[in-house]
């Protein structure tokens, strides 16, 4: 009565609630509609197994809470990979609810094929060739390397020009093959082994912890026990993503040869038994970043902090093959609180084979990588070449595949 005056007849407010009434009820229909959609999915996401990366308070909110609560903000699909390339996808659940936050989906969808962004030639052709260790007396280590691992000496080649001789080291063919090219150099500045190049890596079949670690066949030899023969437990990966509470097992000790160069020997059976360059490094995700854009991919990624012995690092092995036991890798070690590294004077370059080494070069200049070396033909071989340092320092040659499978050919007929 007290409105109707001011607002005339038929304006009244039981007037205005009977006309707005349609309206009402297609706003309750919508807003239902968006609560069941909501409440399907939150409910659906738990089941696929979130695994560590959904607290048990999350998972309990998603399954208890009203349909009007879950308040889910959106479900994405988002890149999985660093630092700048992706390497897969997984779901991402964000809610606006305290008690649930975000959800990540274990389950990553992972596409190792996918090209890196701004590649104009393909790198992914690439090959990891050989390293170049400087030894004091080049058949001291050739005797070494044949008798303690049993590899086989795949060519020699003297410079006399350069007062240097070297040995080809392996387990198999060159290019199919890393190998580790021995050096001896009559004016070698000196043999000081530095803090950054850990080794190489082997992986060979025995049938008892004795078969290379051992000082009483070492000794003769030249080299000594670094580290006996033992039982280790190694951890979960981040890449690919494992499950935190799986573990792997491995009998593994280290040799130390002449020149003090160091091995990795583990008891494992794989398709090339010298898999592995092991090299520090001052900043990891830089230094995948670099070995990314020369083409190789990650095969595993992880912490040490879970392996006994306990290790504190973290690791990365790269290399161009679709398995880390199928070719040769890189290791790349970044001990906690490293930031320098003394990289010595004994182990002198990588070397990776490359279709076209003007079109490689030019790619990782596009990349934002400088080159001490342009493109340019070795005097005496004929090959084409280029150098550039990572970002630690280290030498990466990169090497003409037809000049490279050319100096075989030339070796191979004498």
């Amino acid at each position: 009565k007290k409105f109707r005056g001011k607002m005339g007849p038929g304006r009244g407010l039981h007037a205005m609630l009977t006309r707005a009434l349609p309206l009402l009820s297609v706003l309750c229909a919508v807003v239902m509609i968006q609560h069941v959609y909501s409440a399907g999915t939150l409910r659906t996401a738990p089941t696929r197994g979130f695994g560590s990366y959904a607290t048990t308070r999350q998972a309990a909110a998603c399954h208890q809470l009203q349909p009007r609560q879950n308040r889910i903000q959106a479900v994405t699909k988002e890149p999985y990979g660093y630092p700048r390339s992706t390497r897969g996808h997984r779901t991402v659940v964000r809610s606006d609810h305290p008690e649930i936050g975000e959800i990540i989906d274990p389950i990553i969808e992972w596409d190792f094929d996918q090209e890196m962004q701004g590649d104009k030639y393909d790198m992914k052709t690439n090959k990891l060739l050989h390293s170049v260790y400087l030894v004091p007396n080049l058949e001291d280590a050739v005797r070494f390397c044949e008798k303690a691992l049993s590899m086989k000496t795949l060519r020699r080649r003297d410079l006399p020009e350069q007062k240097s001789k070297m040995a080809f080291m392996g387990y198999g063919p060159e290019g199919e093959y890393m190998t580790i090219q021995l050096q001896e150099k009559e004016d070698a500045p000196g043999y000081d082994s530095g803090d950054g190049f850990q080794g190489y890596g082997i992986s060979l079949p025995q049938t008892t912890y004795t078969d290379i670690i051992d000082n009483e066949k070492l000794r003769p030899l030249g080299g000594v026990v670094g580290q006996p023969m033992m039982n280790w437990t190694i951890g979960p990966n981040m890449i690919p993503d494992e499950d935190p509470s799986l573990n792997k097992y491995i009998q593994r000790g280290y040799a130390i040869g002449p020149g003090e160069v160091v091995f990795e020997v583990n008891n494992q059976s794989i398709k090339d038994p010298l898999n592995k360059v092991r090299l520090c490094v001052i900043d990891l995700e830089k230094s995948i970043e670099f070995y990314e854009a020369l083409g190789m991919r990650i095969h595993q990624k992880r912490a040490h902090l879970l392996d006994i012995p306990f290790d504190s690092r973290l690791s990365a092995i790269m290399g161009y093959g679709e398995t880390e036991g199928e070719s040769g890798n890189i290791e790349l070690i970044y001990l906690y609180n490293t930031h320098e590294l003394d990289l010595g004077e004994t182990f002198r370059q990588i070397s990776v084979s490359t279709p076209n080494v003007t079109a490689a070069y030019e790619t990782m200049k596009e990349a934002g990588y400088s080159f001490f070396k342009p493109p340019s033909v070795v005097e005496g071989l004929g090959t084409e070449v280029a150098a550039l340092r990572d970002p630690n320092g280290y030498v990466v040659v990169l090497v003409s595949e037809e000049g490279h499978k050319k100096e075989l050919e030339l070796a191979a007929s004498f």
